[in-house]
């Protein structure tokens, strides 16, 4: 299996919680957003991806969540 393979596998696996700084889910999201016009996203992705937040829960978020 080739490393890119290996991480596309299972991508979520270097994931610990969330970055040094960022203290609530709700700045993840808003960063994407702001970072939506430079990906290119449809807004319906965006809404969708939006509207799964409101799913998640503090626990999800810390280490070992994934």
């Amino acid at each position: 299996m080739s490393p890119f393979a290996r991480v596309a596998s299972n991508p979520a696996a270097g994931v610990s919680g969330l970055m040094e700084g960022v203290m609530a889910p709700g700045q993840v999201l808003t960063a994407f957003k702001a970072a939506t016009p430079c990906l290119g996203l449809s807004p319906r992705l965006v809404y969708a991806i939006d509207w799964l937040f409101r799913f998640t829960r503090p626990q999800d978020w810390g280490r070992g969540g994934c």
